[in-house]
């Protein structure tokens, strides 16, 4: 720090510059002459008089209570200004954090009030909506109605569970569209196999009996298919088999009659002339899995005519002979 300074020099800047106080700067400059005047310790003053300057400065910052700090004697007034401050600046403060609080209070009341009145509003606005039943949700549309039934049957036909299946169904919750179910059941077993088609209709016979799906909806699922069936015979020659095979499980016990039953299936039949040919299907499944005399007793049971479901001009004879 010396810049290179004798021994001597050195010495007498560290005994100059130990005789000043911060305040040196502020006195008059020494007689000429005198030792004080070299050139090293009028720059040592120097330095120390810009130092002090800073000092000065950064002290001549007034705090809010204090205009001017100018000399040592005031520093015990400072003090207990500074303290003074302080404590005003605490109680300013606490003043704040008071009014704060107070506000925030009124807040909360506020707040509160406000909901209090959202509330009453609310349970206006219900008294005056009618209340709707779980039967009055908005129901699913055909088209999702649609996929998931499909689900439901893959799933059904992929592991036979019966009870799994009819649980699926009345989760649905789609009262008015059951009939889709039906109708996807028929499409997607009717060119499978004999035991898909006879799981199927057993699965409709449940849910008929479980009073699950309703007669109207089982005949309405299956109309599609029978507006259609004389036509779909050209691709598929044994589609009334294949119907039969399907609805002979809803003839049991607490399914349907075998009247109702064939009466309403006969209606998109009988103007292509096919009721016949699916009645005569149903009966020789029924004897399969009945005795001949059993399927004679539902058959007088019906009440049912074979000319009723004959075109016109055929003979009754022939046809059953031919069947």
């Amino acid at each position: 720090s010396s810049g290179g300074a004798k021994a001597s020099e050195t010495d007498a800047l560290r005994s100059s510059a130990s005789s000043l106080n911060r305040f040196s700067a502020l006195q008059p400059p020494a007689p000429s002459g005198s030792a004080s005047s070299t050139p090293l310790e009028f720059d040592s003053r120097r330095t120390l008089t810009s130092r002090g300057s800073m000092g000065r400065e950064k002290n001549d910052r007034p705090l809010p209570s204090a205009t001017t700090r100018p000399n040592t004697v005031m520093r015990g007034s400072s003090s207990k200004d500074l303290l003074d401050n302080q404590s005003q600046e605490e109680q300013r403060r606490e003043m704040l954090e008071t009014v704060k609080q107070l506000t925030g209070g009124m807040d909360v009341e506020r707040s509160s009030t406000e909901a209090d009145r959202s509330k009453t509003r609310e349970s206006v606005a219900k008294s005056e909506i009618p209340a709707t039943s779980a039967s009055d949700k908005p129901t699913l549309s055909e088209e999702e109605m649609e996929r998931k039934s499909k689900s439901i049957i893959d799933e059904f036909l992929h592991i036979n569970d019966f009870k799994e299946a009819m649980q699926c169904v009345e989760e649905l919750n789609a009262q008015g569209l059951l009939h889709v179910f039906v109708r996807m059941g028929v499409e997607s077993t009717l060119e499978r196999s004999q035991i898909t088609r006879d799981h199927m209709g057993q699965l409709l016979y449940q849910l008929v009996q479980s009073e699950k799906l309703s007669k109207q909806d089982f005949f309405k699922g299956f109309s599609e298919t029978l507006e259609l069936a004389d036509d779909m015979a050209i691709d598929i020659p044994h589609i009334w088999l294949y119907l039969a095979e399907l609805v002979t499980p809803m003839l049991k016990e607490g399914g349907i009659s075998m009247r109702e039953l064939i009466i309403e299936f006969s209606k998109p039949l009988l103007p292509v002339g096919r009721a016949g040919i699916l009645l005569s299907e149903i009966l020789h499944l029924l004897c399969k899995q009945m005795s001949h005399k059993k399927v004679g007793a539902v058959w007088r049971e019906a009440d049912l005519s074979w000319k009723d479901f004959l075109p016109e001009g055929e003979d009754v004879h022939s046809f059953l002979l031919e069947q």
